[in-house]
């Protein structure tokens, strides 16, 4: 009678439910969607040996990652900072489980295609983003979401109660959309469900410019540049998005001058500082070129392996790696606010170098498609390849202001796109 009932259970219909219910768990903050995907990863283990679906972790990058989660554990264990370094590094293999499992299901999974999995999934991201949506434009409205959140009048959280995140929120889920819609552009597209995505993507890019969340707006704008020009057909819909966000936009700007302020005015105000008459140039802002630099002495200190994960926060405040920001206080947070920054300070050059090549890869990629398509006049990558090699170029861009490397929610999207990636890198041979 040992594990009847888990037995009796069907445990890939199970993987899928929790899958569909990220998005929505994903507004509840970190501990739900975090259970989501562990309780996944857990039953997937049980079905590798089960099933014997070890093929799936013999692949050139899953090796990788986990060779990586290895090194990261190490790290931790020879810090200074052994027990709160490994809060983050003990378990990461667990996103890259989930990967594998979303992998698995997407492409291999006959239960998955048998009960429509990718269709529940797109449901499932649309209706979180449209409850999103109608929260965070009645919010701009009325001033108080259905929470009674207020509106600042600077940054909308929406449904994100203090943590100001739906900029980010929106860029992610608008953008596996997209990636949902074309896994199945070459089936007949209803009109009624283009129109639907290209409305929802509208709003969605509007709202990441109201929420006043600069990072997520900008990185927003270059995904959609770059998929303008990536896309193969679909271009009455390309012209009518784009300008459609343009107008709005501009529009946006002359009816409210406090969001002006800080979209464009602030902005532009904190690329040139001027500091003892001299002219500096700041990449961001002062706070964060602030604490850029106290990462980089941490880099310079151990350049090699770095100091070890999560044990920025600790040491920004040390006498060696202290730097004074603009306010005269010393420049400490809980992250660099960079990836690579982050990787360089707190596990090295040997911890960064995934992120880099991650980087490059999906660069050469881009690359080699803007080839095709533009000098040779063929075809290179389909929308789906496009839509994913941007977003991990848009992701793993170096010059932006990014949130914490280890973090639960920001690493769920993350290994979401990996597991994505993966459909590409290895597609099924044969299909069913």
């Amino acid at each position: 009678m040992k594990y009847s009932l888990f037995r009796k259970l069907n445990l890939e219909i199970l993987i899928c439910s929790l899958i569909c219910l990220l998005p929505i768990l994903l507004i509840t903050g970190n501990f739900l969607p975090d259970l989501s995907i562990s309780i996944i990863g857990i039953i997937f283990l049980y079905l590798t040996f089960k099933k014997n679906l070890f093929q799936f972790y013999k692949k050139k990058i899953i090796y990788i990652f986990f060779l990586w989660c290895i090194y990261l554990i190490f790290r931790s264990i020879l810090s200074e900072y052994p027990i709160l370094s490994l809060e983050s590094s003990l378990f990461y293999w667990r996103f890259g489980v989930f990967s594998i499992a979303f992998w698995y299901i997407l492409e291999h999974s006959k239960v998955a295609r048998e009960n429509q999995f990718i269709k529940y999934l797109y449901l499932s991201v649309c209706f979180s983003l449209i409850i999103i949506l109608l929260d965070a434009y009645f919010q701009f409205i009325f001033q108080k979401n259905i929470l009674g959140n207020e509106y600042n009048g600077v940054r909308l959280s929406g449904l994100f109660d203090d943590e100001f995140i739906l900029g980010r929120y929106l860029f992610m889920l608008s953008s596996f959309f997209l990636i949902l819609f074309f896994i199945d552009e070459e089936k007949e597209l209803k009109k009624n469900k283009i129109l639907v995505l290209s409305i929802i993507y509208i709003l969605s890019l509007i709202m990441i410019f109201i929420s006043g969340e600069r990072t997520a707006f900008f990185t927003s704008i270059f995904f959609l540049f770059l998929l303008v020009f990536s896309l193969n057909g679909y271009l009455f819909q390309r012209i009518i998005i784009t300008i459609s966000i343009v107008l709005s936009i501009i529009i946006i700007l002359i009816s409210f001058p406090e969001i002006k302020k800080r979209m464009i005015d602030l902005t532009t105000s904190h690329m040139t500082l001027f500091n003892n008459n001299q002219q500096e140039f700041i990449l961001f802002t002062h706070q964060h070129q602030s604490i850029f630099n106290s990462s980089l002495k941490m880099y310079y200190k151990n350049k090699i392996f770095g100091l070890g994960p999560k044990t920025f926060r600790e040491h920004c405040s040390q006498e060696e790696y202290k730097v004074i920001n603009s306010y005269d206080k010393v420049a400490c947070s809980t992250h660099p606010h960079n990836f690579y920054l982050q990787g360089l300070s707190e596990i090295g050059i040997i911890g960064t170098l995934p992120l880099i090549i991650t980087f490059l890869f999906s660069f050469y990629r881009l690359l080699k498609n803007f080839y095709y398509k533009f000098i040779l006049k063929a075809k290179y990558l389909s929308n789906y390849e496009s839509c994913i090699y941007i977003l991990i170029f848009i992701n793993m861009w170096p010059l932006q202001p990014n949130y914490n490397l280890f973090h639960n929610w920001n690493s769920i999207m993350i290994f979401m796109l990996f597991g994505f990636i993966l459909t590409i890198l290895y597609p099924r041979k044969i299909k069913e």
